[in-house]
């Protein structure tokens, strides 16, 4: 998969001069050096199926999402303008660097409640109040919400609406006795000051954050559509070479730069123009670098299992 560091001179001077964005097909990938198609390619006999197994996607929403495989089918030749895909965005969630959930994050246009509901769906997130800011799918509809503002504003139904699990990762509380479960959740609080979660123990005034992390349900899997995130997906300002922008802009093949910094680009022509030589490209994080870090004191909260005050609460 990787080739001579004069490949890279070669790619971002002579083959940007010829590369037209209507004429992208896998061979460019091959040229480039960095291909893998069983996880890349729609027309791969031995192309993986799973999610965390493949890097861009080959069905016709693919063309909605723009993260259309270089030869997928449904990928359009066209720059589509951005009205067509702005109410989505991709989401990160868990505590995988890449991985995310397309979510809805404006307001419909024919939503005409409150200011305060729409500046909260399409702000910055407000954790100050997680039952509210907490992703929601409509199981009806297929279609995931940034949080419950967002639902609102684009008049869903409340009772179709599945919340995600809110974990409460407390790692300065791992090997403090005291701080058990029911300490925790009795005792947890929100510092606006700071603008975090956290508790403060008996015998010390000193305030031990606690992250909030928001990640899917296993039970509303197949109503989510998913996302690499957290990628470089567009070329430095100040690069002028039109062709290798446009490549970077039109497909989607994710690849990882080797090191321990989870960088990861959209696709090899994103990485070339950000000025990642190919030598250090890889398409299998397992290649890349480091792997899914897990969280070292964590509680679980799933709204969804309440029973009147009562909620799923588990130490992960």
């Amino acid at each position: 998969m990787k080739r001579g560091k004069s490949l890279l001179t070669f790619v971002t001077f002579t083959f940007a001069s010829v590369l037209n964005v209507h004429t992208l097909d896998y061979s460019d990938l091959e040229a480039i050096g960095v291909a893998c198609r069983n996880r890349d390619s729609c027309t791969s006999p031995t192309r993986q199926t799973a999610f965390n197994e493949t890097n861009c996607e080959c069905d016709r929403s693919c063309s909605l999402f723009n993260d259309c495989c270089i030869d997928s089918t449904y990928r359009s030749s066209t720059r589509r303008s951005s009205s067509q895909w702005s109410r989505w965005t991709c989401m990160h969630f868990g505590n995988e660097p890449n991985t995310g959930a397309y979510v809805v994050n404006k307001c419909s246009r024919d939503f005409s409640g409150s200011q305060e509901v729409q500046s909260k769906c399409q702000s910055d997130d407000d954790i100050s109040d997680p039952l509210l800011s907490v992703p929601v799918t409509d199981t009806s509809l297929h279609v995931t919400y940034k949080n419950r503002y967002c639902a609102e504003c684009n008049l869903v139904s409340p009772s179709s609406l599945t919340s995600w699990l809110i974990l409460l990762n407390c790692e300065s509380l791992e090997y403090v006795s005291e701080a058990t479960d029911d300490y925790i959740w009795s005792n947890l609080k929100y510092r606006s000051d700071v603008g975090q979660w956290g508790v403060e123990l008996n015998d010390t005034n000193q305030f031990h954050s606690c992250k909030l992390i928001f990640d899917m349900p296993a039970y509303v899997r197949n109503d989510v559509r998913l996302c690499r995130a957290n990628l470089v997906s567009t070329c430095p300002d100040n690069w002028r070479r039109l062709p290798v922008k446009r490549a970077c802009e039109s497909y989607l093949a994710m690849v990882y730069k080797t090191g321990d910094d989870d960088e990861a680009f959209r696709n090899p022509h994103c990485a070339l123009c950000n000025g990642i030589s190919v030598d250090s490209l890889f398409c299998d994080k397992g290649i890349s670098g480091k792997g899914r870090k897990p969280l070292s004191f964590a509680l679980l909260l799933d709204i969804n299992q309440s029973d009147g005050d009562q909620v799923g609460v588990s130490r992960q």
